[in-house]
């Protein structure tokens, strides 16, 4: 197993400043969590792909933007969360 930081730890946060404060802290790798749309344009992309660089951290998961149905999935009725 390899320990990180997301993004989404420093939400809400912009993206990129979020990074950069997971590799500011150290850890060797990072989740990009993705909030909007435009986040997933590749000159984004390729920003967060050089703070991460810059900061030695190595992005290992990357989470979609997916706020529209974020609610339905954290107080959906998932049995495994009241057991």
């Amino acid at each position: 197993m390899q320990a990180g930081a997301s993004t989404a730890c420093f939400y809400p946060l912009e993206t990129e400043r979020a990074l950069q404060q997971v590799t500011e802290l150290g850890f060797p790798f990072a989740e990009v969590f993705f909030n909007a749309r435009q986040e997933l344009r590749p000159a984004f992309v390729r920003q967060l792909a050089a703070i991460a660089g810059d900061g030695g951290t190595r992005v290992v998961s990357v989470h979609p933007f997916s706020s529209f149905m974020e609610s339905s999935c954290i107080f959906g009725d998932y049995q495994r969360r009241f057991e």
